[in-house]
């Protein structure tokens, strides 16, 4: 017996532990998802101040639930009457107790739903659904090439691209005419898409609005945007189609002497090239930038000093209805129905013993940070100091994978803006120079970097060995080879590519 207890008890808090790495690595805003669902699901767990009721008697809730059934204490008439409406609801006494406990009336719940459909975005139409549209006002000739060409568009992604070459396109259809996998050259013409009338089709679609849509790579798509009556029109084209790698490259001078004109001149045609739509189908894309929410905010006061305050508006504060321990009390409940009682008071307790470990554990851990980054936070960027995940586990007592899974996906709130908190968990470069000592973190080294060349000529733009020369003036000392690894990291192109012609 005492073996089969430590082995359930031991299950028990595996689960708990279970339970809080998930709620801990959850985000602010899936934690409220996460506990509206509870809500819903759990009867005996409600909302702080949502029912007045008189504090629980002596004891704990642990102590509730231990609790056999014995003389029952005085109750109030309506417990009384609660009681004997569940005795005799035979069957249907769990959704009794979930409607007696949950206090929140149907109507209620009608008004946040209705609220909920009116405040719902209408539906954007997609750019597959306009290019649809615009088929329908077309006489493509046959019914086969009007289902080929919808094919054709549904079949575009949300930039507007044909990813799949018309070739396959074609052949996948021709299958899915036949409802099988077949050989199309022994099926009759007839029933078949050609490769003139599959050309046919993607010509159609080509020429719809948003111009560029259903083309296979950017070069082509910008093709299609090009004006045919400009009288430029086959100069452009040609830049495009032959000389994109050398334009992207900023190798003007060999493209302008091609051309035999002018840099100046040529810049000018780039310029309105420029103007075309990479991603002609993104005005028609359905997603929607995601709202960010920060776990917390660190603040300063007037004697400057920097607390972390944690985003608490969005959880709910949580509490057992003390209406299930009065129901527990009673000698008249059924076996069944306590079972039932204190496995959802079980996981009521489970879930805000969660949510209170990850507010401590995310108050700890920012609390960290911020001592570690207090000159990030007074001065910017280039003040970050390298720090690890390990250092900050070892100093707070818990495993290096409880801080990877709490600042996963959190951002936290600073007074030089919104960050994720693992941006603050950057290596360091060591320092070999005498006026800077121990280590600088990889993010201020890119700030720096990103500094020296705001300022240089863009007539004569620095090397990546200038760029080692003006680091190690501001007492930093790295190879050339790391420069051009932060620089490609910060996205910022070769001198080359940045030179002003």
């Amino acid at each position: 017996m005492k073996l089969e207890s430590s082995l359930q008890q031991r299950q028990e808090l595996r689960l708990i532990s279970y339970q809080s790495l998930e709620i801990l690595q959850l985000p602010i805003l899936e934690l409220q998802t996460a506990v509206e669902q509870e809500l819903l699901e759990n009867p005996v767990l409600e909302l702080k101040g949502e029912i007045e009721e008189p504090p629980a008697e002596a004891g704990s809730d642990e102590a509730a639930l231990a609790m056999e059934p014995g003389t029952p204490p005085e109750e109030d008439k309506t417990a009384s009457e609660d009681m004997t409406a569940m005795d005799n609801a035979g069957e249907e006494w769990k959704e009794y107790i979930y409607q007696q406990s949950s206090r929140r009336s149907f109507e209620s719940d009608e008004d946040k739903k209705m609220e909920a459909l009116q405040n719902t975005p209408a539906r954007i139409q997609s750019l597959q659904d306009y290019l649809y549209y615009q088929l329908t006002l077309l006489s493509l000739g046959s019914e086969k090439k009007k289902e080929f060409a919808s094919y054709i568009v549904y079949n575009t992604d949300e930039n507007g691209y044909l990813r799949s070459p018309l070739a396959d396109l074609r052949t996948s259809f021709n299958n899915e005419m036949l409802g099988k996998e077949h050989d199309p050259n022994a099926v009759p013409p007839e029933r078949l898409i050609s490769e003139e009338e599959a050309a046919d089709c993607l010509r159609v679609i080509q020429s719809l609005d948003p111009a560029g849509v259903a083309a296979h790579d950017i070069k082509e798509c910008l093709l299609l945007q090009l004006d045919e009556t400009d009288a430029n029109y086959e100069l452009k084209k040609r830049l495009i189609s032959e000389f994109m790698d050398d334009i992207s490259h900023n190798r003007l001078p060999k493209v302008a002497k091609e051309f035999n004109m002018s840099v100046d001149d040529l810049k000018l045609f780039i310029h309105e090239i420029s103007r075309l739509n990479p991603k002609p189908g993104a005005e028609f894309s359905s997603a929607t930038i995601p709202y960010i929410i920060p776990d917390a905010t660190i603040e300063k006061d007037e004697e400057g000093i920097y607390s972390v305050k944690l985003e608490k508006s969005f959880v709910p504060a949580l509490r057992i209805n003390n209406n299930y321990r009065t129901i527990l009390r009673d000698k008249r409940t059924s076996k069944e129905v306590k079972d039932f009682i204190r496995q959802k008071m079980d996981s009521a307790k489970k879930l805000v013993a969660a949510i209170q470990q990850r507010e401590n554990t995310i108050q700890r851990i920012i609390a960290e940070i911020t001592t570690v980054q207090k000159d990030f936070l007074e001065k910017g960027h280039e003040y970050i100091k390298p720090l690890k995940m390990q250092e900050v586990a070892d100093k707070i007592g818990v495993n290096v994978s409880t801080v990877s899974r709490t600042v996963s996906n959190k951002y936290i709130q600073t007074p030089q803006g919104l960050y994720s908190l693992r941006y603050f968990f950057s290596g360091g470069s060591l320092q070999v120079t005498e006026n800077i000592q121990g280590q600088i973190s990889r993010i201020s080294i890119i700030e720096k970097i990103k500094q020296i060349l705001q300022n240089e000529n863009k007539d004569s733009p620095m090397s990546d060995a200038d760029v080692v020369e003006g680091l190690k003036k501001d007492g930093i000392s790295i190879s050339r080879r790391t420069v051009t690894k932060y620089r490609k990291a910060a996205n910022i192109f070769s001198s080359r590519s940045r030179k002003n012609f």
